[in-house]
């Protein structure tokens, strides 16, 4: 699992380089393009040359900065930081040989993993998870709707909210409701109370999943 992972990631970051690097050159020719031209072009080809940085910068930081803060770097940190990686590794290789996937997710009592494409998009422990529910971005052009993107949200322990695209509102439900069905004791779903909790008072949130668990675990050892 981890090695098909970090060479997948690799392969990405290293296309993702190139791709951004052949703008790089094309916006490069179009500004020679532009200097060797009427003077009053000059400035044209300042602006555009600025914003060339962005995709050199970028082809740079994605060919060479590895698997650095990526979610397969979360997951060998997790590991490394194990009183004993090698036996923490050799967890999660089960875990994920065992855990049949799901509309790309693999989820557990322990860890929810979600990949696209064979690449690791998400690695989360599942004891730091308070809450679930999908989320919609709408896009505009001027004022024009064009369209909506989805994404899974996760609610953590620490604070923070952690989206994860998704390929459609079908699919964003469907990954939802197999967790709800794995891992019934969190909260599932948007309200502004739950918000609210969230922001505010977060041990609420901490209590609800503790005793839905507790009720949980009752119910199965009936």
């Amino acid at each position: 699992m981890f090695e098909a992972f970090i060479a997948k990631e690799k392969a990405f970051r290293g296309k993702m380089g190139i791709i951004l690097l052949c703008i790089f050159v094309v916006m490069v020719l179009a500004i020679i393009g532009l200097m060797i031209s009427e003077g009053e072009e000059i400035m044209g080809a300042i602006v555009l040359g600025l914003i060339g940085l962005v995709p050199l910068i970028l082809g740079i930081v994605f060919i060479t900065g590895g698997i650095k803060k990526s979610p397969i770097a979360s997951l060998i940190e997790y590991c490394d930081n194990s009183a004993n990686p090698a036996q923490k590794r050799a967890e999660l290789e089960q875990f994920y040989i065992s855990t049949p996937m799901v509309e790309g997710i693999r989820v557990s009592d322990q860890y929810i993993i979600i990949e696209r494409n064979k690449r690791l998009t998400m690695f989360l422990r599942t004891s730091t998870v308070l809450w679930i529910y999908q989320h919609v971005t709408r896009h505009y052009s001027g004022i024009i709707p064009v369209g909506k993107s989805y994404s899974i949200m996760f609610g953590l322990t620490d604070g923070k909210r952690y989206p994860c695209s998704t390929v459609g509102k079908k699919a964003t439900l469907a990954m939802i409701e197999h967790i709800r069905i794995v891992v019934p004791y969190l909260i599932y779903g948007y309200s502004k109370e739950i918000e609210s909790d969230f922001l505010y008072n977060q041990q609420n949130l901490v209590n609800a999943v503790i005793a839905r668990r507790n009720e949980t675990l009752r119910y199965m050892q009936q």
